[in-house]
């Protein structure tokens, strides 16, 4: 959905920022949720693409992570580990764009990750550490703890802190520490042979020399499971080299012919879902242009007449789509959200106005939002339509499912762009 919501936050803490830059980098690709359709993007973005992400550019970054952490170990006996990640992570951004500055690339379409914020001599909130941390555990590059648990990326760094405090007497004399707790990565492939010079550029190009970065990344993306137990479609998509350029879905033929007969049936679901949520970001759309009129605002007619349109296209795969199937591909999804696609998906076949759906939709926004809600029969409500400017915002499509994402990477991985 379109519209921009307002942000609400009320203290700087770090993880404050770190929630506003996330939506305000999901507000620039699109990817805004008054009513909740993107419960439906996050459960089958990760049952077909586990341990992706919106926020991830490109796939190198899977091992520049394990290999910052290497050369991190071996110092954070002398300095803190958190100094240490800032210092690899400003030095990574540095390379890159030296390399891609010299190709003449923007950070944005070379897909450098802070590459805006490095310019102003400051690191991103959400560093590539932090993105692809989760990736890391999904791919199998992280090593289970005693108990079967995932480390996460604080307690990598408390482990280090503790060794800081207990190794200061203990090391060898070149300095290192005498006793090296286990590495947190599995067995990796060396860095370039240039990774120690931190000055020279970076690219995201993966070898095919004897490190392997390509064939390694195949062997582990390959391996990644559904929650089933089964093999994923973006292992299936990995483990075949999948060329990625010519479907602009996941669901598109070439796509749909890898996947698994239980995927297959969730693949046609999700593309009925995409329709359906395409059409219910619409409805909202047209309802707050609907009732910002009504309330004395000159309103040009942009999402309403769009409405027509969206229905125009998705109608007939959203009135296809088995909502309570859903539950079979996305366990564990809000209920909340299958009531509003159930309500959505009859209205469409009563084919009345939109304002049918003020109610279940206004209820839906007000408990995401609460006094931040557009549709909401409030003082409050009538002052947040008012700062709705129609014009200003995309209008409604359907969901990918972070296929747009997963796309670059799988280019990455056949060593294209």
């Amino acid at each position: 959905m379109s519209i921009k919501p307002a942000l609400g936050w009320i203290q700087f803490s770090r993880e404050a920022l770190r929630q506003a830059e996330a939506t305000l980098f999901s507000e620039e690709q699109g990817v805004r949720d008054e009513i909740g359709f993107l419960l439906l993007h996050q459960g089958y973005a990760n049952r077909f693409f586990p341990g992706t992400s919106v926020l991830q550019t490109r796939l190198r970054y899977i091992l520049f992570i394990p290999w910052m952490y290497q050369r991190i170990m071996k110092e954070a006996h002398k300095v803190s580990p958190n100094e240490l990640l800032v210092r690899e992570e400003m030095r990574l951004i540095e390379r890159l764009k030296k390399h891609y500055q010299t190709a003449e690339t923007s950070d944005d379409s070379s897909g450098i990750i802070g590459g805006r914020a490095h310019a102003q001599k400051r690191l991103t909130s959400q560093p590539s550490s932090m993105i692809y941390w989760s990736a890391l555990g999904h791919w199998g590059l992280l090593r289970a703890g005693p108990s079967n648990v995932l480390p996460s990326r604080n307690h990598i760094h408390r482990v280090l802190r503790h060794r800081q405090a207990h190794t200061r007497l203990h090391l060898d004399d070149d300095g290192q520490p005498l006793m090296e707790d286990s590495p947190p990565f599995v067995a990796l492939p060396p860095p370039p042979e240039d990774w120690e010079n931190i000055s020279a550029p970076l690219s995201f190009a993966l070898s095919d020399d004897t490190r392997d970065e390509r064939g390694f990344l195949v062997r582990h993306l390959a391996s990644v499971m559904r929650a089933d137990g089964e093999q994923s479609l973006l292992a299936r998509m990995a483990e075949n080299l999948f060329d990625p350029v010519s479907c602009n879905f996941p669901w598109d033929q070439k796509a749909f012919q890898l996947a698994d007969a239980a995927d297959r049936r969730a693949l046609e679901r999700a593309r009925q879902a995409a329709s359906l949520a395409a059409i219910g970001r619409a409805v909202y759309a047209a309802l707050v242009e609907e009732l910002r009129e009504a309330d004395g605002q000159q309103t040009e007619d942009i999402h309403r007449s769009n409405l027509k349109v969206v229905m125009g296209e998705h109608v007939k795969a959203a009135l296809g789509l088995d909502v309570p199937a859903i539950v079979t591909d996305c366990p564990g999804i809000d209920p909340q959200i299958l009531n509003i696609l159930e309500q959505t998906r009859s209205w469409l076949e009563r084919d009345e106005n939109p304002m049918a759906l003020r109610e279940v939709y206004s209820h839906a926004e007000i408990r995401r939002k609460g006094a931040r809600a557009r549709l909401a029969d409030t003082l409050g409500g009538r002052r947040r339509r008012e700062e709705w400017l129609p014009e200003q915002h995309a209008k409604a499509y359907p969901l990918e499912y972070r296929w747009r994402n997963v796309r670059r990477l799988l280019m990455d991985l056949r060593g294209e762009g």
